[in-house]
């Protein structure tokens, strides 16, 4: 891991995060408080739920986490000195929603995309020795699912989004010789993905039986 922006100190903080999770139980509420004490923990929830909702296939190198803290501490928002997550390069994704990107990250072996990279995933699973977290991070994705990920919703921004970019689809084409997915690949996909990953939710993060309120 490297400083892009900052100085080099800096990097001391990020490595004391990630070794305290490796060496600490964070089952226990103390060892758990200490990491919260450290990161922001709706940040890193919802980092990764977006990347395992959207089957994101670039995240298991180094490039593709990056973390970030105010060095100054306040008062004001998101001044508190916690790490929080940026989400990014999004240009390559599993087209096949039945595919179970959770079960890539909850791997201790560091499976599929994690293949040889069980690092990458060290502090989720350490997190998620924590009942706590665990129940933290399903209610926030059920609340994602009910809102952001509606598929509906995220359609309607992905045609929206397209119309912006349509022009330049043939230009792309030509100079990178890849093809780029269809909105209408997407709008299957959101849909499929938001019934399957019900699924695997249950399978990994052992979450009850739906609920509907009227």
């Amino acid at each position: 891991y490297r400083v892009e922006e900052g100085v080099p100190e800096d990097r001391k903080y990020f490595q004391q995060l990630f070794q305290y999770a490796q060496t600490n139980q964070l089952s226990q509420p103390d060892q758990y408080r200490d990491v919260e004490n450290l990161l922001d923990i709706d940040s890193y929830i919802d980092f990764n739920i977006v990347f395992v909702y959207l089957n994101n296939a670039s995240w298991h190198g180094n490039n593709h986490f990056r973390f970030w803290r105010a060095r100054k501490t306040s008062g004001e928002p998101f001044a508190d000195g916690k790490f929080r997550l940026l989400v990014w390069d999004f240009d390559h994704f599993v087209e096949n929603p039945a595919y179970d990107n959770l079960a890539d990250a909850v791997d201790p072996a560091g499976g599929g995309f994690f293949m040889g990279f069980p690092d990458r995933t060290l502090l989720l699973r350490a997190l998620l020795e924590n009942t706590g977290f665990r129940n933290r991070m399903l209610n926030r994705y059920a609340s994602h699912m009910n809102t952001t990920f509606r598929p509906e919703r995220l359609e309607a921004i992905a045609r929206d989004e397209w119309a912006k970019i349509d022009q330049q689809i043939d230009w792309h084409l030509n100079r990178w010789s890849q093809p780029i997915g269809r909105v209408d690949v997407w709008g299957q996909f959101v849909t499929d993905a938001f019934l399957l990953l019900r699924d695997h939710l249950r399978t990994h993060l052992h979450a009850g039986p739906d609920v509907s309120f009227r």
